[in-house]
């Protein structure tokens, strides 16, 4: 009995152990530059030992290919391979002409508990594109420039009523 569970185990976790090595192996195998992972979490760190965010992880990784001379490059979130460019001409065809190609991002989202999560950089599949097209038209040029100075006011209300704000908690500070 012992003897069969222990072939199990074994097995099992060899077994986790080649998939995880052939994983990690997907950028070598395509010839893209990427960091070297360290199994289970790939290139980030620990979620009990979070130092810094995750957006900060990721400016460092972005930093580090750029600092190297790389176009693009590779990392792993855990057993998920993904795609990091770094040069701007490739961000911006991305991000123009093969925007459809790139619809699913990973990012946790659940409209039915969280409504607020589910936006245009959370949504995958078709999701993503009905409310791609739904959201485009609203974002022509000639609307951006006509909207533009109603940010700009807004962004001065906010401006001067955030410091109202900090002016009038000092006094209270310092009045104590």
């Amino acid at each position: 009995m012992w003897l069969a569970l222990s072939i199990i185990f074994l097995t099992s976790f060899f077994s986790l152990y080649i998939y995880s090595k052939w994983i990690y192996g997907y950028w070598k195998r395509r010839n893209i530059p990427y960091l070297t992972p360290t199994y289970p979490i790939g290139n980030f760190e620990p979620p009990w030992a979070i130092n810094e965010g995750f957006h900060k992880t990721m400016a460092n990784t972005y930093n580090e290919f750029k600092k190297k001379g790389y176009k693009y490059g590779g990392i792993f979130s855990f057993l998920r391979p993904t795609f990091v460019p770094v040069d701007l001409d490739i961000i911006k065809h991305i991000m123009i002409k093969d925007f459809q190609y790139f619809v699913d991002r990973g990012v946790y989202y659940n409209e039915k508990t969280d409504p607020l999560s589910a936006h245009l950089f959370s949504m995958e599949g078709d999701k993503w594109r009905s409310l791609r097209a739904r959201l485009s038209p609203t974002f022509t040029s000639g609307k951006m420039k006509s909207m533009f100075q109603i940010v700009m006011d807004c962004g001065k209300g906010l401006q001067d009523g955030l410091r109202k704000r900090a002016t009038g908690r000092n006094r209270e500070i310092v009045s104590k």
